[in-house]
């Protein structure tokens, strides 16, 4: 902001010259950014949609990072001052508490009653829900191929003391 505001001073004494536009150089890092942010966002699922507040978040820094750059001290310190309140505000979690996402997960075992049942409640114990899923069975094996949402993503340890407890899954990924 700072070179679009000052650089080009000098063009306006040139005879001929149409001067200068000191809004060019600031109108690009509008753009920029905007572009920017149109790459966080991310569409998950059916309906999920990740990523709006980060761009959001980078919007708003590069408005406070112009404001600032062009002198608007005082602007660019309470755009701050809202920006930090909205943020405390609007999140019921605090930043990096928020680990709830969708995981792919594919399960092969064989067909027996307990196995399905305590994958559920695995699920369950996680905040889960089922978004998607695709079965087929081989013979005695199930594959399901599931999108789930959880709370509190799976972890590798929790997966090898699920396959530990029942021998008959063969292969569970995340």
């Amino acid at each position: 902001m700072i070179v679009s505001k000052y650089a080009f001073l000098d063009i306006g004494d040139i005879p001929g010259s149409r001067g200068a536009d000191s809004a060019r150089i600031a109108a690009q890092v509008v753009s920029g950014i905007s572009f920017i942010g149109a790459g966080i966002i991310f569409k998950q699922g059916r309906a999920g949609v990740k990523g709006l507040t980060t761009a959001a978040g980078i919007w708003a820094t590069g408005a406070i990072g112009l404001a600032i750059g062009s002198g608007l001290y005082w602007v660019g310190i309470m755009q701050t001052a809202v920006i930090l309140c909205a943020q405390y505000m609007l999140h019921k979690n605090s930043v990096g508490e928020d680990n709830s996402g969708e995981q792919e997960i594919i399960i092969n075992m064989k067909e027996k009653s307990g196995s399905l049942e305590a994958f559920h409640t695995l699920i369950e114990k996680h905040g889960g829900k089922i978004e998607d899923i695709k079965v087929e069975r081989t013979g005695e094996m199930l594959e399901m191929r599931m999108t789930a949402v959880l709370e509190r993503i799976l972890t590798a340890d929790e997966v090898i003391a699920f396959m530990e407890e029942h021998p008959d899954v063969t292969e569970f990924s995340i």
